[in-house]
């Protein structure tokens, strides 16, 4: 933590606006100065903090589910209801959360249930690409370990994911690659059958520098 991640990552998104540098989708640059272009360009972000920047607490579920998804459809003016309460309750069965229904108020949930309507949001467009920071700070060994399943599902499915996480033990078993941030720089890219929490640790402190 505080090492740069997660402003790198709400700069990839257009949260903040880069210093200096470029961001390539594939073989394609990309200009984004704004989170309206990450999504138009097929990224999603779901923040650390998920109360403050990633939900709408006085709303309800359904309004949170589908917010990203109306925000990305102009096509009308009109509101299909019918189709609107099929997609939010699609989600609510498929990442099992747990809610009276979709009309009850984000802030009366739990943790965790609050994490997978933040993450559910993102789904109903299909990201190319979905940035996932600390998805599972917070909340019980159960529904980590269905927040693991959905982002296993995901990439299963094609999106590719960028976790964020401090929890070293999430990283070395789930990702296929791992950057090693210190003092906001990478010091450290590391592909599957390179993992060490050893070397992990000593890239992280800045003892070592693979680019140095």
């Amino acid at each position: 933590m505080g090492a740069g991640r997660s402003e790198v990552a709400q700069a990839i998104f257009g949260v903040t606006q880069k210093e200096k540098g470029g961001l390539k989708l594939g073989s394609r640059e990309v200009q984004i100065k704004r989170a309206t272009d990450a999504i138009k360009e097929g990224i999603g972000y779901l923040p650390e903090n998920r109360k403050e920047q990633g939900l709408f607490l006085e709303m309800s579920v359904a309004e949170n589910i589908l917010s990203v998804k109306a925000n990305n459809d102009h096509k009308t003016i009109f509101v299909d209801y019918r189709k609107n309460n099929s997609i939010t309750n699609e989600f609510i069965d498929k990442l099992e959360i747990k809610t009276p229904s979709g009309e009850t108020k984000v802030i009366n949930l739990s943790g965790g249930n609050q994490q997978k309507i933040v993450l559910a949001k993102w789904l109903t467009v299909n990201p190319q690409i979905l940035i996932v920071d600390e998805p599972t700070a917070g909340i019980d060994v159960g529904t980590k370990s269905e927040i693991y399943r959905l982002l296993n599902e995901l990439t299963e499915a094609g999106t590719s994911i960028i976790l964020i996480s401090s929890d070293l033990q999430e990283l070395l078993s789930i990702c296929d690659r791992i950057l090693v941030f210190c003092n906001g720089r990478i010091t450290a890219t590391l592909p599957r059958e390179q993992f060490s929490e050893e070397e992990i640790m000593h890239y992280s402190a800045g003892i070592k520098d693979m680019y140095k």
